[in-house]
């Protein structure tokens, strides 16, 4: 009996945990517009890889090359181990993603625990 308690406890500490960490996986989709005085874009991403920057210090490189390019290289750099598996699932999204024109409605789902200031 004591057992089930414990487990039941530890899963509830867990659980706790989780929920006490904030937005940080909370869907995401939204984006950072930065603006100057005048109201011209500065800067533009989408909000998971600024928390990753300014939350988690992650370096995350930028690139002008073409996504094909990029993919090739992440490709070329991966331990051959993972490399099947990854571009087993590049050719799937490549083959079954659709780029629309379609206006959408903002849906608020990403819960921020963090925004720049201005």
């Amino acid at each position: 009996m004591f057992r089930s308690w414990m487990i039941i406890a530890l899963s509830a500490l867990t659980a706790s945990q989780v929920f006490a960490a904030g937005g940080v996986d909370g869907g995401g989709g939204k984006s950072v517009v930065c603006r100057n005085r005048g109201g011209d874009v500065v800067s533009a991403e989408v909000l998971d890889l600024f928390e990753g920057r300014e939350m988690f210090g992650l370096n995350i490189p930028t690139s002008s090359e073409r996504m094909e390019a990029q993919i090739r290289y992440a490709l070329e750099v991966l331990p051959p181990s993972s490399r099947g598996l990854v571009e087993f699932y590049v050719k799937s999204v490549l083959q079954n993603m659709r780029l629309v024109s379609a206006d959408l409605l903002p849906i608020d789902d990403s819960f921020e625990v963090m925004v720049p200031q201005g």
